[in-house]
């Protein structure tokens, strides 16, 4: 967890540092975690000396029957809502249906089951609709001020990029303060 004073700005250098920071500490907790999920589990790259010893391995993915599971009960009832005024109702349902909201819930359920944690970013798209996005823990960094409220100063966005034809590759950084986006490759 990140705590800076409120009144800081990043600079470039600072956001690649935890970036890289949490790619290679929490990202592979979390990567492990992923691969427990699927059923890949280190025993499937045991190798043997000697080959005349039998070399058996035995996966049975319990941490995706487990998860499947308990969101499947968790979130097997969908969320309702209810207001006494009407309209405003009306309008939180066309945004949420619009969004695939049950779909979205079962996914950010899923994710908190497997990781233990998960983000929604919420934003205006290209036709100023309210959407709203879950992502993996293991693309977004929370970096809170240092005061006891702990209030959210930046979410960071990373995610890796490859141009096929340019041949580029690396990551996109998305930076969200409470007042502006800054987008850094």
């Amino acid at each position: 967890m990140y705590r800076l004073d409120k009144d800081i700005k990043l600079t470039p250098a600072f956001i690649l540092d935890v970036v890289n920071k949490h790619n290679s500490n929490e990202g592979a907790r979390i990567r492990k975690l992923n691969d427990y999920y699927k059923g890949k589990q280190d025993i499937l790259k045991r190798t043997i000396e000697d080959t005349t010893k039998p070399n058996n391995k035995l996966v049975n993915p319990f941490a995706n029957y487990i998860t499947d599971v308990m969101v499947g009960y968790f979130m097997g009832a969908p969320v309702s809502y209810s207001s006494l005024d009407e309209d405003a109702l009306n309008e939180l349902k066309m945004i949420l249906n619009y969004n695939d909201e049950q779909d979205e819930n079962t996914e950010l359920a899923k994710g908190a089951s497997i990781a233990g944690k998960t983000y929604e970013l919420v934003y205006i798209d290209e036709d100023a609709q309210i959407r709203f996005r879950a992502l993996g823990a293991n693309e977004v960094v929370i970096i809170y001020d240092d005061t006891l409220d702990s209030d959210i100063l930046y979410g960071i966005r990373y995610y890796p990029f490859n141009n096929p034809i340019t041949g580029e590759k690396g990551y996109k950084i998305d930076v969200y303060s409470k007042t502006d986006i800054k987008h850094y490759r």
